[in-house]
């Protein structure tokens, strides 16, 4: 069995939230080089990346997202429902993008806190997807304890996403975000690896391939060797649970690998 994680973008069409937000995005579980800053917006960077500023391949181009506000650390609000072990799995997660953005971009992008996240800070329903609150400044989002299967399958998620992070947007600009994560659906072993992943959504990386035929700036998926640096990604858009009863074949993923950090630098224009 495996994780099935996806994107889906609502980039037109004049969505617009009640709180004043348009567009969705949502994505769902699960030697130095140097590139430019996405700060100009994806447009810039994608030039960049054409310029050979941004060392990535052709087939990359089209796999990042608006990323988070320049020079300022965000606030994670972090759900206080959570469970010790739980909690402690989202720390790790948060440092180890800390770890890598404090090492080459100079600066650490979240800082945590515990709080009662109550129903205004997640949506409630699928047509008003951008309809929540934001628990601070700009930048800033909740990471949510989800109960409510009902709403899980409003949103159009199933038992194989066991999280989701819905991203709104103007533009280029990322409005608002929140990660919602279904603790029934985790499994112990493959918390970090489920948050890392989410994380990565939250920085702005969409997956590192496309299951599907993918396109000539978002390349496939298939026929992808297991060393592969787009299939060995944090990013990449399954993760196996193995076998139920015996637990053989799980796959965790608990640190950036190669394709992960590329990426990230060349969106906030920092070293590997």
């Amino acid at each position: 069995m495996t994780i099935s994680w996806r994107i889906q973008q609502i980039l037109k069409g004049g969505f617009q939230g009640a709180k004043g937000a348009s567009a969705m995005c949502v994505a769902l579980v699960l030697g130095a080089a140097a590139c430019a800053p996405a700060e100009s917006g994806l447009g810039a960077l994608q030039e960049a990346i054409s310029s050979g500023q941004c060392p990535v391949e052709s087939d990359q181009v089209g796999s990042f997202l608006p990323s988070l506000p320049a020079q300022r650390t965000v606030t994670v609000s972090v759900d206080a429902r959570f469970s010790t072990a739980e909690k402690a799995a989202i720390s790790d997660a948060l440092s180890q993008w800390n770890r890598w953005s404090s090492d080459s971009v100079g600066r650490e992008f979240f800082e945590q806190t515990t709080a009662s996240i109550d129903s205004d800070f997640f949506p409630s329903e699928s047509a008003n997807p951008c309809d929540f609150a934001v628990p601070g400044g700009d930048g800033d989002f909740a990471i949510v304890r989800v109960t409510d299967e009902a709403l899980w399958s409003d949103l159009s998620l199933t038992s194989a996403n066991p999280a989701a992070t819905l991203r709104c947007r103007q533009g280029d600009s990322l409005t608002r975000q929140v990660l919602m994560i279904r603790s029934d659906l985790v499994r112990s072993e493959q918390w970090m690896s489920v948050v890392l992943h989410e994380l990565g959504h939250v920085v702005g990386l969409d997956h590192s391939c496309n299951l599907g035929a993918g396109t000539d700036d978002f390349g496939s998926c298939t026929g992808l060797d297991s060393d592969h640096p787009y299939r060995a990604a944090v990013m990449y858009p399954k993760l196996s649970v193995g076998s139920l009863s015996t637990g053989r074949g799980l796959e965790v993923k608990e640190s950036l690998q190669e394709n992960d950090r590329l990426r990230a630098a060349c969106l906030y224009g920092g070293a590997l």
